[in-house]
């Protein structure tokens, strides 16, 4: 349904422009719904806008990740799927943020959280996927930050470069692959916990970068599921408890889901 939404409005001529013309002029208000697309049918509609930066990005990093996923599943009796995804296209930041939702059989049932960038990640893109535990960072990186990226191994262990080469596509596809299924089918798994300690987490808390500070993400299904009914509901909602009880870090995650929620926090 959602491709034949999309291909019908790229070939609808409106006046002067046609579909193909608008639709990356407005990307928020349908770029959400490129995680949810097959494959085949994102390599067929990636043609039908016209060219330019936003069929530039999803041609280079958002096509590599959903053929990834398409793939994630092959020869498993279950896998993540898409369950929220937001579009931002501005002038300060342009990319696609995907939640995953793993099956109900995987070890680790937390949200799966993607970055897709479409223009070239820099070093404040670096601190807030760290910050807020990004699973997979994607997209474009001049040669300085790969270096610096080379150099952390948390960074090297989420981050896939781009660079718009076709010949490198496969090659970006499997990296994601590869972070994705170890994410869905190995991480948290008693054989995977039980492996002696292979990185230093103080170095995540370097001293000479005081702001790069972790959220404490607490699991909770009761929480998750409070948020997906408030995500796309109008209102005011007010959340009182106690101090410390991880109000405004949940409510980070719920104003993450969708542009349109507003999350402010105050003291009482």
């Amino acid at each position: 349904m959602l491709t034949g939404i999309l291909d019908g409005y790229t070939d609808v001529e409106f006046g002067e422009a046609a579909g193909g013309q608008i639709l990356p002029r407005y990307g928020r208000s349908s770029g959400h719904s490129l995680a949810f697309l097959t494959a085949a049918d994102l390599e067929y509609l990636v043609s039908k806008p016209e060219t330019g930066d936003f069929r530039d990005g999803v041609s280079n990093n958002v096509v590599p990740l959903v053929e990834a996923l398409d793939k994630i599943g092959t020869g498993r009796s279950h896998a993540p799927l898409p369950a929220l995804s937001q579009f931002l296209w501005s002038h300060a930041e342009r990319r696609l943020e995907i939640s995953l939702r793993p099956s109900s059989l995987a070890s680790n049932q937390q949200l799966i959280q993607i970055q897709c960038h479409f223009q070239f990640i820099d070093r404040a893109a670096l601190d807030e996927a760290s910050t807020r535990n990004v699973t997979l960072l994607i997209g474009p990186a001049r040669g300085d930050l790969r270096t610096f990226i080379n150099t952390s191994r948390h960074l090297r262990d989420i981050t896939v470069t781009t660079d718009g080469d076709p010949a490198t596509t496969e090659t970006a596809r499997e990296a994601i692959l590869s972070i994705l299924n170890f994410r869905s089918y190995r991480q948290g798994t008693r054989s995977a916990l039980s492996q002696p300690l292979s990185h230093n987490h103080a170095r995540d808390f370097p001293m000479d970068r005081p702001r790069l500070l972790r959220f404490a993400h607490v699991y909770r299904q009761s929480v998750q599921d409070l948020l997906r009914t408030f995500d796309r509901r109008n209102g005011v909602r007010l959340w009182c408890s106690i101090q410390r009880s991880g109000k405004t870090t949940a409510g980070l995650d719920l104003g993450s889901t969708t542009a349109r929620s507003t999350v402010n926090s105050c003291p009482i």
